[in-house]
């Protein structure tokens, strides 16, 4: 077998196991859940890390301060018993529903809040933009 054949050989083989590896790299990036990579977008802007914490634990029920069509997305099962309002925490307790809060605790009304959500119950997820609690 000449030099020129062997380097052909070896050239083709590396192309195959590129080819193999880009679509094995493919088919994980487009098997990944569509919640997840949304998830690490929200949560790649630094203020809560909820979105991915959220995507791991499917809440029952939900009152937030959050868009329910963006929650919706991370916990498509999860029942949507009513935005916070004036009283979360007594709602979240009513319908024994998780309470999810985002903010930037910037403003008195965001410290408050969030002051409030860890005054309500046990935080299962807490970060500086975000919580998540289950009311006592």
């Amino acid at each position: 077998m000449s030099v020129r054949s062997r380097f052909r050989g070896v050239r083709c083989a590396a192309l195959g196991l590129f080819f193999v590896l880009g679509v094995a790299s493919t088919l994980a990036a487009c098997t990944r859940p569509d919640s997840q990579a949304l998830a690490d977008r929200l949560d790649a802007d630094g203020r809560t890390g909820l979105y991915t914490w959220l995507v791991g634990h499917d809440p029952s029920a939900i009152v937030t301060n959050i868009d329910p069509g963006i929650v919706r997305k991370f916990a498509p099962d999860a029942t949507f018993v009513a935005r916070a309002g004036a009283h979360p925490c007594a709602e979240a307790t009513r319908h024994h529903a998780l309470w999810l809060w985002v903010g930037s605790r910037r403003s008195t009304a965001d410290k408050r809040a969030y002051d409030a959500a860890l005054d309500c119950g046990v935080a299962l997820f807490r970060d500086a933009g975000g919580l998540a609690i289950a009311p006592r």
